[in-house]
């Protein structure tokens, strides 16, 4: 692998640049770069990366997709898209309502949220939400909701929503008019189980490959790569690539991972290309046939093209402005590129150098390698953020020229976590001179803005042409001299800028009347009569805004006092409900960081109020804030209940002070004042505000919080927890009759029909028995009843905070902050049932709990230092499959222990149809610290390496959190119920640890495979 020529070397610009990294903020009393990277640096890997301000922006923009909102797990964060893919890297049209831009989409908890860019105040405003593709409907898993993507599928000019799910493909349209979704009812051409696997439905992509301005489906199956177009509600298959088969090699990763489409011959159709083995290959779809284009590039096996650094990198633009994409990919010096001449291929000059000895072959680097119109001429420009801030060229005639330095995303300030650096794209936008100066009108009158998620919310820049950088948030305008200085003395502010006084919160709707209708200048005035007319208009609407503002950021301060200072919910109280042993005196040690930000934000996303998503932004955007600047709150703690309820209240009343600043932030900021203030007054559904909305919030704020006290304190209450179930009928003979009523008379059971709020099943007749016992250490006694129905009894406003209606699975399965809780240790003698079977033998009774899209099955698993209950969620569907769950053998520094991080791994095996092994490895971190950048390094079973280069993800994995990975494995030796051993390498920032479990082999008879 080899590159020629003179090209730009990586420390040539990066030399001397941290000082750009870590200027200071812009705003007093937020936090700047330079106490950023301190904070980083002295609090350690217990500290969550805060991704602070760039380039001088306070860090506070729209839309507030903050951590504290959970936009840092990957089923959401991954989401984030404008049309703009990571895998594949198709370039596909996000424009949802037809205004000739692309709107940014995600997908949260409740399902789809999308915001349209507004070139006057240059914010991202919000559109109606959706409840599609939401959690409940099972869209968390990873297979599920990687393909969710935006492309006009029937050619009107407006880009729809599709996504493979549960239910299968699904298409939903956004009308402007009515600001509603609808499903458009398609049918589901993705039919049967194998799709589930990485190989195909991450291959799942749109694009116009026949030139009538309507895109297709295309998704890489057994078979080949298919193709289907959308009519009406109906999907007409096309023909197939059969080349790109399974038995062609194409399940390798390195191959399947680089398919993507792109006009490369400028004739209006995409073609479809992609590295195989020996190098590019492409196809044009013409006469209702694909024929294969001259062989590219030879991107091979042989001179180590595979491996992920570097063919994770291919993807295509148009460098040159002629109509035609250029293909281009980084190897281990440098970037090269070719173009598609019609007949064969034409190598572009070399270009900027990115050696792996840089260490450019890291992913936090190359991941964000990528190409837009930054400047708006037509041709693409190509990015990519280094370690401590955004490099582009752009490719001219004469070789490549270097660009100015961009937005100061740096590792310093936390953008090396997945959770920022893989949201980095690009978005086409309008541009507005007029209002904007920050976005010149250009010849195709629009240009693609950058930007990324941080901590707090959604960071847009734009590359301007007195060659810098600026957020794309409008400044203020240029008011009349004379006329603004009358304005200030008529208002009682002489010597003051009107401006000044926005963040007041005061009542300014008095300065209000003051100026509208325009007040009579006075005699002998010499200030233009049509002038003062404008700055009065313009300070009015300014005023307005102001007090809009100054008015929501004070009901959200008390919103936030009210919710999380009463003394019912305190720790000590929360310690008290759940018994406790000696609570004054329980040591525990906990996040005080990761802590509040997540109290504070995440149960307001939950509630039915459209604006509890923009709430939960600003407190989340807070909480994190106050957490990075309120020093030793930042820190871990051992300390007793007492003590650590006061340290969570400084905490509070740090992010009320936070809050304050934010909300100057917003009144110092024309593109913010001017969105937000505007919205509230259009009454924008994110935007309302009411008693009603208030006492909502308020509840489940509160709500929220007891159950993340819960959360923090059910390990040191020593609770062990018990599963029994069966996915039957209520009533099957094999449960009440043989041990049903045995387990229930002697309190192990209890049962979940009726009290808890479980997720709606597909099948009737199925319903769930559930028992579980919980004992504190050394006590034999069952804990009281009133327990369980305070933490599982359906939730109502009318009940105040309790109960609290938690979920069943989340507890016990240590999902989504529960801690991972201890249960083999305990006698079946101790709980009286010793004449029943103990659950929790190892190959005894297996309990299963089932609902719509979930599935937990216990098992004893030996951690490190003690027993646990080592449950998982649902497998990938697949294959008939035979699975092993037993006693991983850890070999892992201590310190992880001491940091709050608890991974353990869980893994299912199954055969493809090919009856070749995959494994489903499911992570899960049962710790309170969240992991960051978390990857698998190295997996052996029986000895076999998984196919082609170890190619995972690096994911951020909260507390309670689980991510997933699918491996596949040929020629492992052994028959069916024969013992494997599976070994694997986990890597992370904070540590490396490996895991070794003996696995039972699947039958090696392939499944329907449901073409």
């Amino acid at each position: 692998m080899s590159g020629a020529g003179q090209a730009f070397s990586r420390r040539t610009f990066l030399q001397g640049s941290t000082a750009v990294a870590l200027g200071a903020g812009a705003l007093p009393g937020l936090l700047d770069r330079s106490a950023a990277a301190a904070v980083m640096a002295s609090t350690g890997p217990s500290v969550r990366a805060f991704a602070a301000p760039a380039n001088g922006g306070s860090g506070l923009a729209l839309p507030m997709l903050s951590d504290g909102l959970n936009l840092d797990q990957p089923q959401y964060y991954e989401t984030i898209q404008a049309g703009r893919r990571v895998f594949c890297k198709t370039r596909q049209n996000a424009d949802i309502d037809g205004d000739g831009q692309d709107e940014l989409i995600y997908r949260g908890p409740a399902g789809i949220s999308a915001f349209r860019f507004d070139a006057d105040t240059g914010q991202w405003l919000a559109l109606p939400p959706s409840t599609v593709f939401g959690d409940e409907a099972g869209w968390d898993e990873e297979w599920y909701y990687t393909t969710i993507q935006t492309a006009d599928l029937d050619g009107d000019g407006r880009a729809e929503l599709i996504g493979w799910g549960p239910k299968g493909v699904e298409v939903h349209r956004y009308d402007p008019a009515t600001e509603t979704w609808t499903d458009l009812g398609v049918t589901n051409p993705m039919t049967g189980l194998l799709w589930a696997f990485p190989w195909y439905f991450s291959t799942m992509q749109c694009a116009d490959i026949d030139g009538d301005g309507q895109d297709e489906l295309l998704v890489r199956y057994t078979d080949g790569l298919r193709a289907w177009k959308l009519t009406g509600t109906s999907w007409t298959q096309l023909t197939t690539i059969s080349a790109m088969s399974d038995g062609a090699g194409w399940i390798d990763p390195s191959m399947f991972e680089t398919i993507q489409c792109a006009d490369l011959d400028g004739d209006g159709r995409a073609e479809v290309f992609a590295r195989s083995a020996d190098g590019i290959v492409a196809w044009r779809y013409s006469a209702g046939q694909w024929v294969a284009l001259p062989a590219g590039p030879g991107l091979s096996n042989a001179e180590e093209w595979n491996y992920p650094q570097y063919y994770r990198t291919l993807q295509a633009a148009d460098l040159d402005g002629d109509g035609r994409a250029e293909i281009f990919i980084r190897n281990n010096t440098q970037i090269r590129a070719w173009k598609f001449t019609g007949t064969g291929w034409q190598e572009l000059p070399p270009g900027p150098m990115m050696e792996d000895s840089d260490g450019w072959a890291n992913p936090q680097y190359y991941v964000t390698l990528q190409a837009a119109d930054l400047d708006g001429d037509g041709r693409a420009e190509i990015l990519v953020r280094s370690g401590y801030e955004i490099l582009a060229w752009k490719y001219t005639d004469t070789g490549w020229q270097f660009l100015p330095i961009g937005p100061a995303w740096s590792d310093a300030d936390g953008w090396n976590a997945s959770q920022y650096y893989r949201t980095i794209q690009p978005a086409r936008v309008k541009t507005s001179a007029a209002a904007n100066p920050h976005m010149p009108a250009t010849e195709s009158g629009t240009v693609d803005v950058l930007f990324g998620r941080s901590s707090m919310s959604i960071e847009t820049f734009r590359m301007l042409p007195e060659a810098s950088w600026a957020p794309t948030s409008a400044p203020w305008p240029t008011l009349d001299p004379a006329a603004y200085a009358y304005a200030a003395e008529l208002l009682g502010i002489p010597g003051k800028n009107v401006r000044d006084i926005y963040g007041n919160s005061d009542d300014l709707s008095t300065y209000e009347e003051q100026l509208h209708p325009t007040p009579a200048l006075p005699a002998g005035s010499t200030i233009d009569p049509a002038q003062w007319a404008a700055v009065c208009e313009q300070l009015t609407t300014e005023l307005n805004w102001a007090d809009q503002v100054n008015t929501w950021y004070d009901n959200v301060n008390s919103l936030l006092t009210a919710t999380y200072t009463g003394d019912d919910i305190a720790l000590q109280a929360v310690g008290n409900t759940i018994k406790l042993t000696n609570p004054s005196s329980t040591s525990l040690t906990l996040s005080i960081l990761s802590f509040v930000a997540n109290v504070a934000a995440a149960g307001l996303s939950l509630t039915a109020t459209p604006m509890a998503g923009a709430v939960a932004g600003i407190i989340g955007a807070a909480c994190t804030l106050a957490g990075s600047t309120s020093g030793s709150d930042s820190d871990q703690v051992q300390d007793t209940i007492a003590n650590l309820d006061q340290q969570l209240i400084d905490a509070f009343e740090s992010s009320l002070l936070s809050m304050d600043a934010q909300k100057a932030a917003a009144t110092r900021d024309y593109g913010l004042l001017a969105a937000i203030g505007g919205q509230i007054i259009s009454q924008a559904p994110a935007w309302t505000w009411n008693s009603t909305d208030r006492d909502t919030l308020m509840i489940a704020g509160q709500r929220q919080y007891a159950m993340s006290a819960w959360k923090a304190l059910a390990a040191t209450a020593g609770w062990k927890w018990s599963v029994c179930g069966r996915d039957e009928p209520l009533g099957a003979p094999d449960l009440l009759e043989v041990n049903g009523e045995l387990y229930y008379d002697n309190g192990w059971f209890w049962l979940t029909n009726g009290y808890v709020p479980w997720p709606a099943s597909n099948d009737d007749d199925l319903s769930v028995l559930c028992a579980f016992y919980m004992l504190r250490q050394g006590v034999t006694t069952l804990i009281d009843d009133k327990v369980l129905h305070t933490l599982f009894d359906p939730y109502e406003l009318s009940h105040g905070v309790f109960p609290l209606g938690a979920n069943l699975i989340d507890v016990i399965a240590a999902r989504h902050g529960w801690p991972r809780l201890g249960g083999a240790g305990t006698s079946k003698i101790n709980s009286g049932c010793s004449d029943v079977p103990d659950p929790w033998t190892v190959g005894g009774s297996k309990g299963v709990i089932s609902g719509s899209h979930a599935t937990l099955a216990a098992a004893a698993v030996t951690g490190t230092s003690d027993t646990a209950v080592f449950a998982s969620p649902a497998p990938a569907p697949s294959a008939k499959k035979t699975t092993q769950r037993n006693q991983p053998e850890r070999d892992r520094p201590n310190q992880l222990h001491a940091l709050g991080i608890d991974l353990g791994v869980n893994v299912e095996l199954s055969r493809d149809t090919a009856g070749e092994l995959v494994a489903l490895i499911r992570t899960t971190n049962y710790g309170l610290t969240a992991a960051e950048e978390v990857e698998i390094v190295s997996a052996k079973l029986g000895g076999r390496e998984p196919i082609g280069r170890l190619s995972t993800h690096r994911r951020h994995i909260d507390a309670g959190e689980t991510t997933s990975t699918q491996l596949r494995f040929v020629g492992v030796p052994g028959k069916a119920g024969k013992q494997v051993t599976l070994k694997l390498g986990h890597s992370h920032l904070d540590g490396d640890y490996s895991t070794t479990l003996q696995l039972t082999l699947p039958t090696e008879d392939a499944a329907d495979c449901g073409c």
